[in-house]
């Protein structure tokens, strides 16, 4: 193998990878690519006996680091040391449970990340104007408890004075911050 490209991809990214050989025997219906644990091919499409395309998805927990990119046609096997890199995906919140409350109300909600290092004792979240959390002032982020690295909950109260209204949530943990608008 001589070229493969893109030369990474994401957890929980699909893309499609170009991949060439010289002197290979691609076959369509034959051809098979291998990237390795955690990378599922969904198909491979071959162009020429030396080019094909392999539509991928590397899964939300597929290791990072570099792989060997493999591709057998019948007994001809063809490999690239360290030509395809699984990186880190990217933080983000995926939902907050319950996502309504009331004026005067206190209440527990669950906010679960995907890709996010939630760490006890060092996460904390904000929910807005009118909205204390853990005990601390309206508006200002406050403690939470972690469950995993990816599920938190506050305890929250919302001020009987609080407008009504959508409120953006953010959560902090070092220098990873992600919010939910």
């Amino acid at each position: 193998l001589t070229f493969v490209s893109p030369g990474g991809g994401t957890q929980g990214q699909t893309l499609s990878v170009n991949v060439a050989g010289v002197y290979t025997h691609f076959l369509q219906g034959i051809t098979q690519v291998n990237f390795g644990s955690g990378i599922t091919v969904n198909s491979v499409s071959v162009s020429a006996p030396t080019a094909l395309t392999a539509s991928i998805t590397v899964a939300d927990a597929a290791a990072t680091g570099s792989r060997t990119v493999t591709v057998t046609t019948g007994a001809e096997v063809v490999t690239a040391a360290g030509a395809f890199t699984v990186t880190a995906g990217t933080p983000v919140l995926v939902s907050v449970i319950p996502n309504t409350g009331q004026a005067g109300q206190s209440l527990t909600a669950t906010v679960t990340g995907k890709f996010t290092h939630f760490a006890a004792g060092q996460t904390q979240a904000a929910f807005g104007d009118g909205i204390a959390v853990g005990g601390g002032a309206a508006g200002a982020a406050g403690p939470v408890t972690v469950t995993g690295p990816t599920t938190a909950t506050a305890q929250l109260s919302i001020a009987a004075a609080a407008l009504s209204g959508a409120r953006a949530v953010t959560v902090s943990t070092g220098s990873e911050v992600v919010f939910l608008a």
